[in-house]
């Protein structure tokens, strides 16, 4: 395993959010599509408070949201869990690129020892070791950032 290929995925991930955010108004972050599902603001939060609860915690890295408001964005909440409480979308990116520098240099000077630590609690879905969790977390990002693109074309943002 190498930490600077992680490091690439992360970097892809955060160029992708960067284009499927731009133009996005207030009003097209909070709709929820047709049919339901999360709304543009829910996924970024979800990203950011994923990155700070599960990788920086892991990674032992500064918190860069400390905002009580984060646990709006946990996996068991919902985009109706916002109402009126929501950060924005700008300020969410802004701690995102905020993030990126400290998450990517961490991740570069990984070794495959570093890589290859016990977490202390295995997870059946995350894995046993620091890099299945930040691959795992790596993968996640990407998933949903996708995700962020399919909402900005279904709030008709080009």
């Amino acid at each position: 395993m190498n930490g600077a290929v992680i490091a690439r995925q992360f970097e892809l991930s955060g160029y992708a959010l960067d284009r499927n955010l731009d133009g996005v108004s207030r009003a097209q972050s909070l709709a929820i599509p047709a049919g339901g599902g999360s709304s543009i603001n829910w996924v970024v939060g979800h990203i950011l408070r994923s990155r700070e609860a599960r990788i920086f915690a892991t990674l032992g890295l500064e918190s860069i949201w400390s905002d009580p408001r984060q646990e709006l964005y946990g996996k068991d909440k919902t985009p109706a869990d916002l109402a009126g409480r929501e950060v924005s979308v700008g300020e969410m990116v802004r701690r995102f690129e905020r993030s990126q520098p400290i998450l990517l240099s961490r991740l570069q000077g990984m070794s495959e020892e570093d890589l290859n630590a016990p977490l202390d609690e295995p997870h059946d879905t995350f894995g046993k070791t620091v890099g299945d969790m930040v691959s795992f977390f790596a993968w996640h990002e990407a998933y949903h950032v996708g995700q962020l693109a399919v909402l900005r074309r279904a709030g008709d943002t080009p």
